[in-house]
């Protein structure tokens, strides 16, 4: 996850240098909006409730290493708010 962040920022530099700074903004507003629409109204209907969940996984796609994931979503009539609190832990 923490390997992931680290490659996805180099692969962003690279990304600007190859299309000019004005041009990824453009790219990567078409991309939010995309993703924007189907997802946006996802979570209409839902009854109120709070949810968490915990996982582990054992790397950071560079290295062994011990982190948890905690994620908590609180659904209350309008607006959906969700919380994550990543904890690493050597």
């Amino acid at each position: 996850m923490l390997g992931s962040t680290e490659v996805g920022a180099q692969r962003v530099t690279a990304l600007v240098d190859e299309l000019g700074i004005e041009s990824y903004f453009d790219h990567l507003a078409g991309v939010l909006e995309s993703c924007r629409c189907p997802h946006a109204r996802c979570h209409l209907g839902l009854p109120d409730a709070s949810i968490s969940a915990r996982n582990h996984t054992d790397n950071d796609c560079f290295e062994k290493v011990d982190v948890a994931v905690r994620v908590a979503m609180t659904v209350k009539s309008e607006p959906l708010r969700s919380i994550f609190q990543p904890a690493i832990h050597r």
